[in-house]
């Protein structure tokens, strides 16, 4: 297999492929081309196109891994997991593929060459998209008297997202920041890479909200085949009590009323993220499994 750098070399080929998947009824964020530009130069990602699909390998803190193939059918994807066991074996690295879903576990499971641990950090949340721009009913009462504050108490414009906000976009990261956490260099720059490339990565939809003359928030999203809507990036200043429904619900309102499932991605074991993602009640969590070879 020949590697090379993950980037727009693959989009056409990549688009092609996800088109014509198959076996798949949900995609992970995997399956995602804006997720995985964006983690491109965090991850180290580099593609391979085979005859069985789109194999990904990646780099996180010094050791190599493997991303589930990207693949039109059953048989494509099985025939990737055997290409990343013998590209392994010949190059000496250790053999493991991250973030499989349900429907992938299943493929394999029954091969007792492997072993899977569940990762719950990484299980992304899936919401219906009538949940989310109706918040009827009781659960959601909290998430309808935030909305109802924040536009009782601010004079504010959403609008569509365009190249002259980027540096007060660019801002408003910076302020966010304060709270750090390990991957939030890497996520600054990956905004920023995606909001430059916006009409190159694929199906992406940004828009930011303005308190007066402040941005005081913006999210992105990008929708896929099944009309699921990934939520890539959310940011705003939590002065402004409520503005994170707010975001929510008018990009929703905005765009994806004709979409199936919300994706707000994992919580990567933070609990207070893992909180707000609960919060929303989700229809489901989509599970992810590493795969590893036993110990002979």
């Amino acid at each position: 297999m020949l590697f090379k750098e993950f980037g727009y070399g693959f989009f056409e080929d990549y688009k092609k492929i996800i088109e014509d998947c198959s076996f798949l009824s949900v995609f992970g964020s995997e399956y995602c081309y804006a997720v995985m530009c964006a983690l491109k130069d965090y991850q180290k990602l580099q593609g391979a196109l085979t005859e069985n699909g789109l194999i990904i390998k990646g780099e996180y803190k010094g050791q190599v891994f493997f991303g589930p193939a990207i693949c039109r059918d059953e048989k494509g994807f099985a025939g990737a997991v055997e290409e990343i066991i013998s590209y392994c074996k010949q190059n000496g690295i250790e053999f493991g593929v991250k973030c499989l879903t349900e429907e992938m576990y299943q493929l394999v499971k029954g091969d007792e060459r492997f072993k899977f641990t569940e990762d719950r950090d990484l299980a992304e949340y899936f919401y219906k998209v009538e949940d989310l721009i109706s918040l009827s009913g009781k659960k959601y009462h909290s998430k309808r008297n935030f909305i109802n504050t924040f536009n009782r108490l601010y004079d504010y414009e959403f609008m569509p997202y365009r190249p002259e906000y980027l540096e007060k976009i660019d801002q408003l990261i910076e302020a966010w920041q304060d709270n750090k956490v390990d991957y939030s260099d890497y996520e600054r720059d990956a905004i920023l890479f995606t909001l430059k490339n916006i009409d190159t990565c694929g199906n992406i939809y940004c828009d930011v909200l303005f308190v007066g003359d402040e941005l005081a928030g913006f999210i992105v999203g990008a929708v896929n085949k099944h009309l699921d809507v990934n939520i890539i990036y959310e940011k705003a200043n939590i002065k402004y009590k409520g503005i994170y429904p707010v975001l929510l619900n008018s990009f929703l309102k905005e765009h994806f009323e004709h979409c199936r499932y919300v994706n707000m991605q994992e919580d990567m074991g933070l609990e207070g993220l893992r909180k707000a993602k609960l919060s929303y009640y989700p229809t489901m969590l989509l599970k992810k499994f590493h795969l590893s070879l036993k110990e002979n």
